[in-house]
């Protein structure tokens, strides 16, 4: 009597491949039902014994309502618009993972029969897994009209028939879903856009827009396995936001969805970056994937839009009163962060004994950090107490610099180095990383040069915390860290960089720690610890572009021996390849050991290895660290991390003997160019990194292993290595303090004085050409500033010296003033306005400087002015604007503006390249030829504006604060929320 009266209904079980495992299962659910559907079509993949077998083993498929199929599309909806339905009244859809109680079906079909207006009916679902109390997955879906859904339902939240009152709802999934077949005729099924997910929102959506009724019969109960979203949810997230993003569009008004696309498109890098700070890096590049796919889904909202249009038949306010507000996620979400850090705290709740270790030891460690702190601040003021009267430091590796963070902003953004007759050079990394912390101290009048004084005054505290806090990823004990982190900066290579002023060194070894500390906490699979890594690695990079090299093989080692973060070590090169980006443009080998600032070459470090072998204090520090690294090779604890240790050593041996033999740079001398080698302190440095972690990782649970044991080996090993590194500590602290105390300061105010007629001219944009007589010639040097500034000695510029017409141009009239008899006009061509002598330095000759004075006195176009401390110096008469057209236009750091008349032609006194623009009135000007400047012709009168525009470059420098961002973003200490953003 049932199978006559009741309508018919045809079963569809959909398998995918991925719910293999279930289809079984779900096809013995589907024969146990009370009442038996009048036809099952099956769809799998592949007719293959694997999903075949399963369907013999459960059903007959020899019977003639049984419809064994091959599934024809991608998606469910392309998959079911290929099916023959027959003549079933309603449509029920299964997934191959979703197995039906007994009573499903009936339930279903019931509930559908009760009214012509139920166009779907839901079932409820609840977790696979068979228990007392089934965990609930959804009762019908509640959602915004933005699509984002309510949960309502907690994590693990077990059924108690708290939702089964339910009836109309705005939506129900697509698993175990019983559709009208007229309805399903009538709409056209399933959306293609969509599957696996927001199919069921997007379709009852559409069914209530047809005036149909969409309800939910809790007591049909299906059991839901969800492979659809992969081993983890955050694997498919970005599909998951894509079908919500394209569900939003379809439901906004049509006046407001180009401002929802464009939305979505601006959301996309803040969601991504939030999702980096709550340390969801696999989400954060879903948001991007999300944001950028909603460009290539606009003809797919198109067609969505114009499909609801067809078939609606009420608008769709109809369906405000069962959609939530985002009161309603913000309130869901609020308590479902409240039930989990309720249940968090029940679960790691410790008992009394563990809760007092852990404070006993966070107060050892608190204690060994302000003693280190203090005791490395005290060290740094006796080691730079000479130093502290000079102001900002220049000399050795260092160089005055007034460039404040407005400057160099423009200069990194424009990429033009103003340097000389100017350089299409981009500023040195090291600066583009440092730039943050110049623009904090703006307001209080930082200029470049004193900010690296700041860096190398700090660099000793700072380096001894860091050493501190890389020594907590190996040992727990308190003083081993504060030992360590002492001997750490009192390596005899870091203070003989810092009483020499190599910034690139002393910035890798403070940072060297950092990475290491990175490196232990991103193997362990700690997000942040590896968003500080590649962060580190770009500071390092930029202070030694070699570490970019170290950066590649370490992301591959991470990506090959960490299966499940893969992709995260992919992104550990990154911020360091696109900080040296620029530079690559002129790569040498030397280029890997170059570093920012002046050119020292390797005669330091060669004077430090001279006093190593002279200086018995030193070689007995030296000493210590090396024999307790050999002693810590006798333990078999750790044993392969303290043979790591070795073997960077050995590679830092190696770097330092390799770095000496290639050109890193060139600096001007007379007659010509001499070559500057690279420094060994990096390597140096890398190689104390080896044995500090040779030794920490030996004496890593040596008291314990002593105790243990009788008198042995071991007691006598353990204590020359524990009597061995505060040894090293001693020695070589105070050796450092004492050379720095004795010897004469490399660092000091050895900025060339200006005298003020030359600041007001560098202030108009103006320039000075310096002369410095020798017995061989003249040198000569164009500054901008106070002499040849920090940021002028570049990376990339250092590999290439090859002469260009500007050089030649210049060496001509500096030969003809060095006669006596050449015309000073020409030096306007560089917008030189004073030529000035300095004082005689130590070992050049008073004689040879007098003979210039005189010669230069004779020569024509040259105004004297006087004679004083600054030197001598004379006014060129002839105009020197940098940007000329008739009259002298107003120059900035790059750019210049002014009205100009015309016709004339318009000149900037930079080397000519195709990225200088300029405009008259908005309109671009044609370039033309003038010698080695850069030239236009200016076709009329008015408002003039000259700008260097390389938008390539431009794209690196915003891609080089991007990555640098989200490092940063990514180190935060910051934990992710429960029911954070979709």
């Amino acid at each position: 009597m049932d199978s006559v009266t009741r309508e018919k209904v045809t079963a569809i079980v959909v398998c995918h491949g991925r719910d293999l495992s279930f289809f079984s299962q779900t096809l013995a659910g589907l024969r146990e039902q009370v009442h038996q559907p009048d036809h099952i079509v099956i769809v799998v993949p592949s007719l293959d014994s694997p999903y075949v077998q399963p369907v013999h083993a459960e059903l007959d498929p020899d019977g003639e309502r049984i419809h064994l199929v091959h599934a024809r599309g991608k998606n469910l909806a392309q998959i079911l618009s290929g099916l023959e339905f027959f003549d079933a009244h309603w449509l029920w859809i299964l997934h191959a993972d979703s197995r039906p109680e007994p009573a499903a079906l009936d339930t279903l079909l019931r509930t559908g029969e009760g009214s012509n207006r139920i166009g779907v009916v839901g079932p409820k679902q609840i977790a696979w897994e068979d228990a007392d109390a089934p965990v609930l997955l959804e009762v019908g879906i509640r959602a915004t009209r933005s699509a984002r859904r309510v949960p309502e339902v907690e994590e693990g939240e077990r059924d108690q028939g708290q939702y089964d009152s339910r009836t109309d709802v705005l939506a129900v999934g697509t698993a175990g879903a019983l559709v009208r077949r007229s309805v399903w005729d009538a709409l056209g099924g399933l959306d293609p856009f969509l599957g696996p997910f927001g199919d069921g929102l997007e379709f009852s959506r559409r069914v209530r827009r047809a005036g149909y009724r969409v309800v939910v019969a809790p007591a049909a109960v299906v059991r839901h396995a969800r492979s659809g979203l992969g081993t983890t949810p955050e694997r498919t997230y970005a599909r998951r936001r894509s079908a919500q993003i394209y569900n939003s569009l379809l439901a906004a008004p049509a006046a407001l969805v180009a401002l929802y696309v464009f939305g979505y498109l601006l959301l996309a890098l803040p969601r991504a970056l939030a999702r980096l700070v709550t340390k969801d890096t696999a989400l954060a590049w879903a948001e991007l994937g999300a944001g950028a796919r909603v460009v290539t889904m606009l003809d797919d909202v198109v067609r969505g839009r114009r499909r609801i249009a067809k078939v609606a038949t009420v608008g769709a306010d109809a369906l405000a009163p069962l959609e939530a507000k985002a009161a309603d996620i913000r309130s869901a979400r609020r308590e479902s962060r409240r039930s989990a850090r309720e249940a968090k705290i029940l679960a790691e709740q410790p008992d009394p004994l563990t809760i007092k270790a852990r404070a006993d030891l966070a107060r050892h460690s608190r204690r060994g950090a302000i003693l280190t702190l203090a005791l490395t601040t005290l060290f740094a003021l006796v080691f730079f107490l000479p130093l502290f009267s000079a102001g900002v430091l220049s000399g050795g590796g260092l160089a005055a610099d007034t460039t404040d963070a407005p400057t160099l902003t423009r200069l990194i953004w424009s990429g033009w180095l103003d340097s000389g007759s100017g350089h299409a050079y981009a500023i040195d990394p090291l600066w583009v990383v440092m730039l943050p912390f110049l623009a904090l101290g703006y307001p209080f009048g930082l200029t470049l040069g004193a900010l690296a004084t700041g860096m190398v005054y700090l660099a000793i505290p700072i380096g001894a915390a860091f050493g501190y806090l890389a020594a907590g990823r190996i040992s727990a004990s308190w003083v081993v860290r504060t030992v360590a982190a002492l001997a750490w900066v009192v390596a005899p290579p870091f203070l003989a960089s810092l009483a020499g002023g190599q910034i690139g060194a002393v910035v890798v070894h403070v940072t060297l720690p950092i990475a290491l500390f990175g490196v232990v906490g991103a193997w362990r699979g700690s997000a942040r610890s590896l968003g500080l890594l590649s962060l580190a690695f770009g500071v390092l990079a930029a202070a030694t572009p070699f570490f970019a090299i170290a950066a590649v093989g370490l992301g591959a080692i991470g990506f090959a021996g960490r299966k499940g973060q893969r992709k995260r070590w992919l992104w550990v090169p990154v911020p360091a390849l696109l900080l040296l980006a620029p530079s690559l443009a002129s790569f040498t080998p030397g280029l890997l050991f170059a570093q920012p600032g002046v050119p020292t070459g390797a005669a330091p470090a060669l004077s430090l290895v001279g006093h190593l072998r002279a200086d018995p204090v030193l070689l007995i520090a030296v000493a210590a660290v090396v024999g307790a690294g050999a002693l810590a090779l006798l333990r078999l604890h750790r044993r392969w991390w303290i043979r790591l240790g070795w073997l960077i050593l050995a590679a830092g041996l190696g770097l330092a003997a390799l770095a000496p033999t290639l050109a890193v740079g060139y600096r001007l001398a007379a007659g010509g160019y001499e070559t500057v080698e690279g420094s060994p302190m990096v390597g140096y440095s890398i190689a104390w990194l080896g044995a500090w972690i040779a030794i920490l990782c030996g004496s890593h649970g040596l008291r314990t292993a002593m105790r243990r044991r009788s008198f042995g080996l071991t007691q006598v090993a353990g204590g020359l290595v524990m009597v061995a590194l505060p040894i090293a500590v001693l020695a070589a602290g105070g050796r450092g303090l004492q050379t720095v105390w004795e010897e004469e300061p490399v660092l000091g105010a050895n900025a060339p004085a200006l005298p003020a007629l030359a600041v007001e001219a560098e202030a108009a944009g103006e320039r000075v050409l310096a002369l410095t007589p020798t017995s061989t010639g003249v040198s000569a040097q164009v500054w901008r500033g106070q002499g040849i500034e920090l940021h002028e000695y570049t990376m990339a510029r250092g590999q290439d010296i090859e002469p260009d017409e500007a050089d030649a141009a210049l060496a001509d009239v500096v030969a003809g003033l060095a006669r006596g008899s050449g015309d000073a006009a020409q030096l306007s061509d560089h917008a030189i306005a004073i030529v000035l002598v300095p004082p005689a330095g130590q070992g050049e000759s008073p004689e040879f400087r007098g003979q210039l004075i005189g010669r230069l006195h004779t020569a024509t176009g040259l105004q004297y002015v006087t004679s004083g401390e600054a030197g001598t110096f004379w006014r060129v008469t002839e105009s020197a604007g940098r940007a000329r057209a008739g009259q002298v236009l107003a120059s900035g750091v790059v750019g210049a503006r002014g009205e100009a008349s015309g016709p004339a032609t318009l000149t900037l006194a930079e080397r000519a390249d195709p990225h200088w623009v300029a405009t008259l009135d908005g309109e671009e000007l044609a370039p033309v030829q003038a010698g080695w400047a850069q030239a236009w012709q200016l076709t009329g009168s008015g408002k003039v504006t000259i700008d260097y525009v390389d938008p390539f470059g431009r794209g690196l420098v915003l891609a080089q604060f991007t990555a640098l961002l989200a490092s940063l973003i990514t180190s935060l200490p910051l934990r992710r929320r429960v029911g954070g953003i979709e």
